[in-house]
């Protein structure tokens, strides 16, 4: 259930959902958003998706601790969204696809690209809180056949699952 307003409300927009996961160590907090198209700095969109951010930033802080990630398609580069830069740069998140331990690579790859033989940017992230940074494996970019504009970002988590099975 939501504890705050602000994120019963963001949820409405269609732009941001979080899911607990029961596990053998406690609760596991999956956020997914998807920020405005052209989150460039200063713009309309990159304040919107910052607004979303923080909502769900302090949506997890609600929640008992433990492990959160936020993942998904934020628009924009992380250094234009305050919220989540000030948490990077303190260490109290990471971001997943920037760390060689993970990746393989030296540096972050790109997720997206506008337009068959346009400049390649990232857009898609996978930032996980210190509490849950042991619980990734790896993470790796691909592309599928057929998909010119986006490629896959797969992350991939070691915990035990005691709640109910799913699909």
């Amino acid at each position: 259930l939501p504890r705050t307003k602000d994120y019963h409300d963001a949820y409405d927009t269609g732009r941001a959902i979080i899911m607990q996961i029961e596990t053998a160590e406690g609760y596991l907090y999956l956020a997914d958003i998807y920020g405005w198209t052209g989150g460039t700095p200063g713009s309309i969109a990159a304040g919107r998706t910052n607004d979303i951010l923080v909502i769900i930033m302090n949506e997890l802080e609600s929640q008992p601790s433990g492990p959160s990630i936020i993942g998904g398609d934020i628009n924009g580069d992380l250094s234009t969204f305050p919220c989540i830069a000030s948490q990077l740069k303190a260490g109290n998140w990471h971001d997943i696809c920037d760390l060689e331990q993970f990746t393989g690579h030296t540096k972050a790859q790109p997720t997206c690209q506008v337009r068959v033989g346009g400049r390649e940017t990232r857009r898609d992230y996978f930032l996980v809180n210190s509490a849950g940074l042991d619980l990734v494996q790896s993470l790796q970019v691909t592309t599928l056949p057929g998909i010119t504009t986006h490629k896959v970002v797969d992350m991939v988590i070691n915990t035990t699952s005691t709640g109910p099975a799913t699909r």
